[in-house]
């Protein structure tokens, strides 16, 4: 019973686990980005902050 109710659910939810963790790790690197822009901005501009 718990089993093939679970079997049921991976369908769609299977996917949308895997849109989340996809745009979770796009954004994270994107982030990731910013804040070594931001780092090379304040080693520039205001490196006694460093």
């Amino acid at each position: 019973m718990r089993r093939k109710g679970l079997r049921g659910s991976t369908g769609p939810g299977r996917r949308f686990v895997f849109f989340l963790g996809r745009n979770y790790l796009k954004s994270a690197r994107i982030a990731s980005l910013l804040q070594q822009f931001a780092e090379e901005c304040l080693a520039v501009f205001r490196p006694e902050l460093l």
